[in-house]
C-alpha cells in the first residue's frame, strides 16, 4: 500500500455535495501518486465513480499510483456489484 502522495478526504456523499474539491485536487496534483480516502462515503454515486475510475485511468497512463483507500465493506460490495475490479480501481479496505 503506498504511502507517499497526496491524500484527499472525500465527504460523506449523501449530504448531496458536488465533488466537493476532488477535481481541482486531482487537477493540482496530476503528476505525484494520489490516494483518495473513502472513510465518510456513506453512498457512492455514479457521477463519484465516474470521475475515480477517469482519474485511475489518467494516472495508471502516467505510470503513477492511484488508490481509493479506507473503503468499507459496504463500499467495497457496492464497488464489487458494479463490476469495478481491482485493476480498473486499486482500492484499500479502512483500516
Amino acid at each position: 500500500m503506498p504511502v507517499d502522495g497526496k491524500l484527499f478526504h472525500l465527504p460523506d456523499r449523501t449530504r448531496g455535495e458536488p465533488d466537493a474539491g476532488l477535481l481541482e485536487f486531482l487537477k493540482q496534483n496530476r503528476d505525484v501518486p494520489v490516494r483518495v480516502s473513502a472513510a465518510a462515503v456513506q453512498r457512492l454515486d455514479m457521477r463519484l465513480l465516474q470521475l475515480l475510475l477517469s482519474a485511475a485511468k489518467s494516472w495508471a497512463a502516467r505510470d503513477l499510483d492511484f488508490t481509493l483507500c479506507d473503503v468499507s465493506g459496504p463500499l467495497g460490495q457496492t464497488l464489487d456489484q458494479l463490476g469495478v475490479q481491482p485493476g480498473m480501481l486499486r482500492r484499500d479496505g479502512a483500516a
